[in-house]
């Protein structure tokens, strides 16, 4: 499409910006594709939203650093899964667990929901023979635990469930209480495992967590815990969480098997199929932008001081946060975008930005008008 038939598109949004695409035409015909040969993969350009932050007078030179602390979550990235429907299996299948499976099926899909059915667990029965590949559950009277992320296509079983009807049990109040308090045990339990299974590793053991003289740590986790039980990467680092379905100084053991907000941005981050910016070759990868009531995926190349689209097509994917393009405005709004540079691993997510970019349909660029990390209250 020209350029002048562009300009008009524009002003015909303007007037409307609810009204559909005019007829015979797509999203992908209103938008400059630039030529993907011109990308650059100049390692100088460093991260263009924090730069953007620094020009603005930004966000870490502004008094809120001291109320606002960057979301963080200890994690095995190395381990993190490549695809979003991970196998589960178990290697028995005996009628009188039906209803505790069940159970179990149910309250680990609470990861699934946080990234809007993005991830989920798939299969749920009788393990092949041999080692296949995900998740492989055996039921045993002993103490349950997970192997890390990908470390459970290694091994068979790699994740041990208790579902608390034999003597003696780990856990004598599990055994012995009420039905609906064994329920609630078994399910904290899967939740917290399947987090391991995904790839988060113990909340207590990260370097964030706080020392037992500190007045807001009553459970003087350092003291219960000083050796670390699990390992991982430090990742969108600078604030501990108190209440992690995966911390064990959590007031609330495995906080009732409920993800606290920092659970769900980090599930979101990994598995919930947003946005990201790759450093090591420049590009902005968005899975879904909703353009007026079209779903289209896109790529945008970062040339230094704008982007050009690159890729644009439709989709039929999901998102636990899509991106938004407005013709009224000409603006681009992606409220989760990572930054990706490789710290310790490919999928190593240096910090989140909620993203605005105007777009100019006379020449294609786009450029940052708001960049903002994502912060938590402390």
């Amino acid at each position: 499409m020209p350029f002048s038939a562009m300009s008009r598109t524009r002003q015909h949004y303007n007037d409307n910006a609810a009204q559909a695409l005019p007829a015979g035409e797509s999203a992908a015909d209103l938008l400059v594709i630039s030529d993907a040969n011109n990308a650059s993969d100049d390692p100088s350009f460093g991260n263009p939203f924090e730069q953007f932050q620094m020009t603005q007078g930004g966000y870490r030179a502004s008094a809120m650093v001291a109320a606002f602390s960057q979301p963080k979550a200890y994690v095995s990235t190395s381990l993190m899964w490549d695809t979003l429907s991970i196998p589960v299996c178990w290697t028995t299948l005996e009628p009188a667990g039906a209803t505790e499976r069940g159970w179990v099926e149910n309250a680990v899909n609470r990861w699934a929901a946080a990234t809007n059915n993005q991830l989920s667990f798939v299969g749920w029965g009788l393990c092949a023979e041999g080692n296949p590949v995900g998740i492989k559950i055996l039921t045993s009277n002993d103490w349950p635990r997970a192997h890390v992320g990908t470390n459970n296509n290694q091994t068979n079983p790699s994740m041990w469930l208790n579902f608390f009807v034999t003597d003696p049990a780990p856990s004598a109040s599990c055994r012995t209480g009420t039905v609906e308090y064994r329920q609630s045990c078994i399910e904290r339990i899967a939740v917290h495992e399947f987090g391991h299974a995904l790839g988060f590793q113990h909340e207590q053991d990260s370097p964030e967590t706080p020392p037992a003289t500190d007045s807001n740590n009553p459970n003087e986790c350092k003291d219960k815990y000083p050796t670390p039980l699990t390992f991982g990467d430090l990742t969108l680092v600078g604030q501990w969480d108190a209440h992690s379905v995966m911390n064990y100084c959590n007031p609330l053991w495995d906080n009732n098997g409920q993800l606290s907000p920092l659970d769900t941005l980090a599930v979101q981050t990994w598995y919930g199929n947003i946005s990201s910016y790759t450093a090591w070759n420049n590009t902005v990868t968005i899975p879904v932008i909703d353009i007026n009531g079209s779903k289209m995926s896109a790529a945008l190349i970062n040339n230094g001081s704008t982007f050009g689209i690159i890729a644009l097509s439709p989709t039929a994917a999901g998102s636990a946060s899509e991106a938004s393009f407005n013709f009224s405005n000409n603006t681009l709004h992606i409220p989760k975008l990572k930054y990706m540079d490789r710290q310790n691993s490919p999928k190593f997510v240096t910090d989140l930005y909620d993203v605005w970019l105007s777009y100019d349909p006379t020449n294609g660029q786009l450029t940052i008008t708001s960049a903002n990390a994502i912060r938590f209250p402390q």
